[in-house]
């Protein structure tokens, strides 16, 4: 401290000519204790961990914003679903070309080729519900059943999970075989909601995007089968509907015992008479199919969409080829059009019938599949099943005619 500085404390602080000691001790000590700086070192540490700690807060916020931008989107589109007098495109516009115009109509489809001509009309992919529930899978299942269920079919499902879709209930200790029920969106919020409850308390229902309408019946059947080969794949699928029986316990005994193809296998009840397979042009009909859709005037044969088999291999190439072909509201004759793309032989059987009346519990020794079943009847037809093999004469059916 300077002798003018300190004479001017002297002035300013004297008391009756005495200057206070504590005064100069505090002044000397402030006069030594100079502010430090800071190290570009510990700045540079600071600032770095300011850095990582903004980022770490941008990528949480930007996460929870994109998910909840996501989730608003699929709601917002599933609101537009709910919203009556809106249609979803059910076939191509009058300029567009399907895939099967000006195809030769001999031409079959090699698998896995490589057709730079081919363009893909639509992807059975785009139908999973990301926010839905996930479907279990048992991998060791010689089968897999993919079953069309209406949203409001509650009923249905109860019985079938209670009876033949229920492996345990046959006598089987393991999954020898699952079911998958395919079912849409609705226009009444409280069912959808109630179908994803039902979905999450089971895991046994695939939900798609599409709206639950017979003229999207193809799409939810090529959703199941798109899902049977890439998530779920079984040695064969089977499709049916909620209101038919599969007679599991003889189905699983036959695929295992007698059933020698393997592959290329499409079986079912066959549609072989010709005006039978005739494309309907009534606007006012449901099975209404225009030129656009599918230009030639008659279906190829194909397998009643009651109930039909396919091995491994044809389900994937079903999934594959289908995105070439605009899906048509039939879905069974859809998926014979396919099957003829692919250039496979259907295979006729009478074990897949039409009607469930009449039927006795010897005949479950012979039917796979049966038709027009009621929710309370699946239990009475589960029970022939059981009966059948030991009340009626074993004769084995080594065939699937």
């Amino acid at each position: 401290m300077t002798g003018r500085l300190r004479d001017a404390f002297r002035r300013w602080f004297s008391r009756d000519g005495h200057v206070s000691s504590s005064v100069f001790v505090t002044v000397e000590l402030l006069s030594v204790m100079r502010p430090r700086r800071l190290s570009k070192r510990v700045i540079l540490k600071a600032s770095l961990w300011t850095v990582i700690l903004i980022m770490f807060a941008f990528i949480i916020c930007y996460t929870i914003l994109l998910a909840y931008v996501d989730r608003r989107v699929w709601l917002s589109n599933r609101s537009a679903f709910h919203t009556k007098g809106k249609k979803l495109q059910t076939r191509p516009s009058e300029g567009q070309k399907t895939h099967l115009e000006g195809r030769n109509p001999e031409t079959k489809a090699i698998v896995n080729r490589k057709d730079l001509n081919r363009k893909i009309m639509w992807n059975p992919e785009k139908f999973y519900d990301i926010f839905a529930p996930t479907v279990k899978c048992h991998n060791n299942s010689l089968f897999t059943i993919i079953i069309t269920s209406s949203a409001n079919h509650f009923e249905q499902r109860v019985h079938i999970r209670k009876t033949w879709c229920n492996p345990h209930a046959s006598g089987n200790s393991l999954y020898v075989w699952q079911c998958v029920f395919l079912v849409g969106l609705t226009l009444n919020a409280d069912t959808d909601e109630a179908v994803e409850q039902e979905a999450e308390q089971h895991h046994d229902i695939l939900l798609g995007t599409y709206i639950d309408s017979y003229r999207n019946l193809t799409r939810k059947v090529m959703h199941g089968v798109n899902w049977s080969t890439g998530q779920c794949s079984t040695p064969f699928t089977v499709k049916t509907d909620d209101d038919c029986f599969v007679n599991t316990k003889l189905l699983y005994n036959f695929l295992v015992k007698y059933n020698t193809q393997t592959s290329e296998l499409y079986v079912g009840k066959i549609n072989r008479v010709l005006n039978k397979r005739m494309v309907i042009r009534n606007e006012a009909n449901r099975w209404y199919v225009s030129k656009t859709e599918y230009s030639k005037d008659y279906y190829p044969p194909y397998a009643s969409g009651t109930g039909y088999v396919m091995s491994r291999d044809v389900v994937r190439m079903i999934a594959d080829e289908c995105k070439y072909i605009w899906p048509i509201p039939n879905e069974d004759a859809y998926v014979g059009i396919v099957i003829d793309s692919l250039g496979i032989k259907p295979t006729a059987s009478e074990r897949f019938t039409v009607f469930s009346i009449g039927l006795r519990v010897c005949n479950f020794l012979y039917v796979f599949i049966v038709h027009s079943v009621d929710p309370q009847r699946h239990s009475v037809l589960h029970k022939y099943m059981m009966d059948a093999h030991k009340q009626c004469s074993d004769k084995d059916i080594i065939t699937w005619a």
